[in-house]
């Protein structure tokens, strides 16, 4: 039997850019999303796949809205159904 090795049809470094390409290859992470009133998304969160919403260990993003755009986003690690409270940065 031959040995198959797997190609690409991209160079993996672009020097260009000067940059490494780098594929995506999916994510076995879960995300949580939270909207106002008007269906602006306030809060979001990634957590490994299995992770209770109370337990720490989800990477927290606020988001704030001025004027119909997001204006800002702060991050946090905590829990998801702590994340009123966490401290964003």
């Amino acid at each position: 039997m031959p040995n198959i090795q797997p190609s690409l049809d991209v160079e993996e470094h672009q020097d260009s850019l000067h940059a490494k390409r780098v594929m995506d290859v999916g994510s076995t992470n879960q995300n949580c999303f939270d909207y106002d009133g008007s269906g602006n998304i306030i809060y979001s969160a990634e957590g490994a796949k299995g992770l209770a919403e109370g337990s720490d260990g989800w990477l927290v993003t606020k988001y704030t809205w001025t004027d119909g755009k997001i204006t800002k986003s702060q991050t946090a690690i905590g829990s998801w159904t702590g994340r009123v409270s966490l401290s964003y940065s």
